[in-house]
């Protein structure tokens, strides 16, 4: 296949992609309370081999979640955004940080409850703390907070993670979210959390920063559905609070979605994540187990998708898009999916 969209160039707000090629954000990296020498080097050899955006993996914006040692509220994240953009920029790759809170699914930095939209069981069974509205207010500034040293840091945007039974994604759940007050029942006020934390970025940044937003459909009973994702999205664009929005599937209730393995197919996940993102005029970014570019291409062209995720594949192979681009394809080492992401004691692709 003669490939032309993928290698199409993207503007995402006030971002211009190189390329279509997208590597979202992924675990397995931040293990540190501060961006480590190999960190920074993973994500510049990516941009070294061609990959348009790299999306940096979920850190927590407030100490009332934490998901790894690794922090965007320490006081010396503007350093490290800064010393990776000095490895980074060169490449021409366009790089986000992924803003996150974990809600009930994982606990505070001190061990105790994380913060939640209840007090309902999460899906790993932890009970988290049902936020009071000072509490809300005070996370809602923390991703704006986390957002400006994003800007100042360098970065390109910034995602908002509202996917996966995270704590946007439990404001927004008809499962979770049992409130009575402003921020509960309908689903115009269970929306209310995630507008709320998009206006204050948008307001903290203006339009310095692209923004995205993550969205999924859940597969447990009761949760989130497609139709009120197209709803969410609807209203979210409404007000101009993104520039591009990540659908992917699933959480925590069935991991086999959320992160598929050998046995999925390529575009497992467009049934769902396709159609939440139909109603997007603002560039839309699909997951599905996409290994080569000619896979890509077929997606893109097909009108579903304006980019492609592209993780692990690119674990297997950085210099993916540019040996393909070179004609060299078949040079490309290939992902098999087996989800064998530690190479001795490193993180890498194989056993």
């Amino acid at each position: 296949m003669a490939l032309r969209k993928v290698f199409e160039p993207l503007k995402v707000g006030p971002v211009l992609l190189p390329n279509r090629v997208v590597r979202t954000a992924h675990g397995g990296l931040e293990m540190s309370p501060r961006m480590t020498d190999d960190y920074i080097a993973y994500h510049a050899r990516r941009g070294r081999g061609g990959c348009g955006l790299t999306i940096l993996g979920a850190a927590s914006v407030h100490p009332s979640s934490m998901l790894f040692p690794f922090s965007l509220f320490h006081d010396a994240i503007v350093d490290d955004y800064r010393r990776l953009m000095a490895a980074s920029e060169p490449t021409g790759m366009k790089v986000f940080a992924q803003l996150w809170h974990g809600g009930n699914l994982y606990p505070a930095i001190d061990g105790g409850p994380g913060w939640a939209v209840s007090d309902i069981p999460g899906m790993m069974g932890m009970v988290g703390m049902r936020m009071t509205e000072g509490m809300i207010q005070e996370v809602i500034a923390a991703y704006a907070n986390c957002a400006v040293d994003a800007r100042s840091g360098g970065l390109h945007g910034v995602e908002v993670h509202a996917a996966h039974g995270y704590l946007p994604q439990q404001f927004l759940s008809p499962f979770y979210n049992d409130r009575t007050d402003q921020w509960g029942g309908p689903l115009e006020n269970r929306i209310r959390f995630l507008l709320e934390v998009l206006r204050a970025i948008r307001a903290a940044v203006g339009r310095d920063l692209a923004i995205s937003v993550r969205l999924a459909a859940s597969d447990m009973p009761g949760g989130i559905d497609i139709a009120e994702n197209q709803k969410v999205l609807r209203a979210l664009e409404a007000e101009g609070l993104i520039d591009m929005v990540n659908v992917s599937r699933g959480d925590y209730y069935r991991m086999d979605t959320m992160v598929g393995a050998m046995q999925n197919p390529t575009g497992y996940e467009v049934p769902s994540s396709g159609e939440i993102a139909s109603v997007a005029s603002v560039p839309r970014l699909l997951a599905g187990r996409y290994r080569t570019l000619d896979d890509a291409e077929q997606l893109l062209r097909s009108g579903a998708a304006d980019l492609i995720s592209m993780v692990r594949a690119q674990i297997a192979d950085p210099d993916l898009v540019n040996k393909t681009r070179a004609g060299k394809a078949l040079d490309v080492r290939p992902c098999i999916g087996c989800n064998q992401q530690r190479r001795g004691g490193r993180f890498g692709c194989g056993p």
